[in-house]
């Protein structure tokens, strides 16, 4: 890992002991993807898969967890995490990966290349998810699929060249967890958006590019 990118691990906070009968298979899932791999030569998908395996592991650990803490499937140029609820709090999901993605590509800025520059589509979602065979199964998966697809991400980051992450939530999970507002990240700074991606059409909340800069200091307040 490069000098300078690995920070020290912060106390287990999101950690919480399980509830009464706490459903087991509900999950947050987060997909990453990485833009423009395709046109990225061969050593280079090799780098940013490097590097975006550090991104995950150092926002990971800012919390005090790390790649192995959840299951973890590699979609070829990007990440899928299922972060359990009876181990980690809802609305520390956010923060944890959304703030924790940032610091991590602000650092990677300072000493990547320009040509080596990263910049990610994050989705997020909530479910009841469960594993099966070689995998997972639920209809969150199906969602957040098409989530990381949405149009919305993708304009943000041509219209935005300075963003290195874009971020949208479901419905559900921006009702649920981001709209009672206590978490680090203000509801306030997403805004409804129309996902319609294939067979699949419905509101999500799209982070508003001005927002990004309002993070910077949620990573320092949240650190």
């Amino acid at each position: 890992m490069p000098n300078g990118y690995r920070r020290s691990v912060a106390p287990p906070a999101a950690l919480v002991e399980p509830i009464g009968a706490m459903d087991q298979n509900l999950y947050a899932i987060v997909v990453v993807d990485a833009v423009g791999s395709a046109s990225a030569t061969t050593q280079g998908r090799y780098q940013m898969r490097r590097d975006l395996y550090d991104l995950m592991q150092g926002a990971l650990e800012r919390r005090g967890f790390g790649l192995p803490s959840f299951p973890l499937t590699d979609t070829g140029d990007g990440l899928r995490l299922f972060v359990p609820f009876h181990r980690v709090r809802p609305t520390d999901v956010v923060d944890m990966f959304v703030l924790g993605m940032l610091a991590g590509l602000r650092h990677h800025r300072r000493y990547a290349a320009p040509a080596a520059r990263i910049r990610l589509r994050m989705a997020i979602d909530l479910g009841l998810v469960e594993p099966h065979l070689q995998g997972w199964t639920g209809d969150p998966l199906v969602r957040v699929a098409r989530l990381v697809d949405a149009e919305p991400l993708r304009e943000v980051l041509r219209n935005e060249p300075d963003l290195d992450l874009a971020v949208v939530v479901s419905d559900v999970m921006y009702e649920a967890v981001v709209r009672p507002g206590n978490g680090y990240v203000p509801p306030d700074c997403f805004r409804p958006v129309a996902v319609r991606v294939k067979e699949f059409d419905a509101r999500a909340w799209l982070l508003k590019p001005h927002a990004y800069w309002l993070c910077g200091s949620c990573i320092s307040a949240a650190a």
